[in-house]
């Protein structure tokens, strides 16, 4: 009985990992909510005459490399395409004009949003990865 129990555990304990890293992932469903990190296409997060009309995508963790990214509903790849951004993650998140994390940066502490990425480091149609500080 107790070699059975350890076994469970142990094999709780690895499947641990796997269902944070995929519990981790945001839904990406337009909406940007409390624990998420969230890029749109357009400036003033896609509303620029009040309606909701253009990509986004969402994010809980970091991301090293937007190439393997589309936005929300779209074959379109978001790769140096984003104009603004809203921090609603607990964490300061970096968000860097290359892939890995290199490049020009723009940091977005928690609350932060920018309507118009032109007027800071990253600038506009320019984000290819972003990284949690906490």
């Amino acid at each position: 009985m107790i070699r059975r129990i350890a076994i469970v555990a142990a094999t709780t304990l690895v499947g641990v990992p796997l269902l944070a890293g995929v519990s981790s992932a945001a839904k990406n469903d337009q909406l940007c909510t409390s624990g998420e990190f969230c890029l749109f296409e357009n400036y003033e997060y896609n509303e620029p005459d009040h309606r909701y009309d253009g990509h986004t995508r969402q994010w809980t963790t970091g991301d090293r490399d937007y190439g393997d990214n589309d936005w929300f509903n779209s074959n379109d790849n978001l790769d140096n395409e984003a104009s603004s951004v809203k921090n609603k993650n607990p964490c300061t998140v970096v968000l860097y004009q290359h892939p890995n994390f290199s490049g020009a940066a723009s940091a977005f502490k928690p609350g932060a949003w920018d309507p118009y990425l032109k007027n800071n480091n990253i600038g506009d149609n320019r984000a290819s990865s972003h990284r949690r500080f906490c």
